[in-house]
């Protein structure tokens, strides 16, 4: 967990506590440097430019850890289109019905159906306990090493 390159990769599986601290981690840090730029915005606003490679890395990172979180439920990352894109769809669509002058009945029933899907997922990546043993994305991340490999 200490090497940053955690962060990038989508190979292999991660288990819930560091799905967990990962999160955090990069939820305080993207706070953090949102509120920074936001300042430095609001003197000169051409710095929200950076903003968006930093927007970009997150969302990276973000997909990296619930890609790797998945493989431990032993499911494939493709499941992230519906996890994540799913939502954010559903919202676009219920912005632009609004905005369009549609009805907000069918607006909030979209956003119901976009909060029922992202209480899966928290439910799915955040609680549930991966497969045990080995899967065809890794070995299990709970499993014990073997004397040799853990003096190694």
């Amino acid at each position: 967990m200490g090497d940053w390159r955690n962060y990038f990769t989508f190979q292999g599986r991660l288990n819930r506590k560091p799905y967990w601290l990962m999160s955090l981690i990069m939820g305080g840090v993207a706070l953090v440097a949102f509120i920074v730029i936001g300042m430095l915005g609001a003197v000169a606003t051409f710095l929200w430019i950076l903003a968006a490679p930093l927007f970009v890395g997150f969302m990276w990172a973000s997909m990296s850890i619930a890609a790797r979180r998945l493989h431990d439920r032993n499911k494939s990352a493709w499941w992230l289109l519906l996890y994540q894109g799913l939502p954010s769809l559903l919202e676009v669509i219920g912005l632009l019905a609004t905005q369009g002058g549609g009805a907000s009945d069918a607006t909030a029933f979209l956003r119901f159906i976009s909060f029922c899907i992202s209480m899966w997922v928290l439910v799915d990546l955040g609680f549930l306990r991966g497969v045990s043993g080995a899967n065809r994305f890794g070995e299990d991340p709970l499993q014990p090493q073997g004397i040799a490999e853990a003096f190694a």
